[in-house]
């Protein structure tokens, strides 16, 4: 084999090596494939919604909830937070920083649905993206469970 013969496979060779090399940064440059951090955060956003203290089981007797007025109140804040054109997320999640306990997230699930017929975690899936989504999880996640 002689060096003419070797050339033609040297430019193919060396364009392989870089697409194995650099082709998911160049593809999630190109916004063709999600970064970790994105990924990360749908798999975050997707957990939040299997959660069980979205629901009302997971509440057992003597489990610290929130009072009426809380509930209400809390509930009121997300509700006008989220917007037709843009979404005061900032006020989202002041709520969930506001809550000391898993428990209180599902009694303001309760009253978010009993006031304004919506179930929260949906409202709230469809309004934010995944990161805000995750942003929430991250702080539920910190709290204890309060039962």
């Amino acid at each position: 084999m002689n060096s003419n013969d070797i050339k033609p496979l040297i430019i193919p060779a060396a364009i392989a090596v870089g697409i194995f090399m650099f082709g998911n940064k160049i593809l999630e440059f190109l916004q063709l494939k999600d970064t970790k951090e994105e990924t990360q955060a749908a798999n975050d956003a997707a957990a939040l919604g299997k959660a069980s203290y979205w629901s009302q089981s997971f509440l057992k007797p003597g489990a610290k909830i929130l009072t009426a007025s809380s509930g209400n109140t809390l509930s009121k804040q997300i509700y006008d937070a989220i917007g037709y054109i843009t979404d005061d997320e900032a006020s989202i999640m002041a709520v969930f920083n506001a809550l000391n306990y898993k428990t209180q997230v599902t009694s303001l699930a309760y009253y978010y649905n009993k006031n304004y017929q919506q179930d929260l975690y949906f409202h709230l899936k469809q309004n934010l993206n995944e990161s805000e989504m995750q942003q929430i999880k991250q702080i539920i996640d910190n709290k204890p469970t309060g039962q």
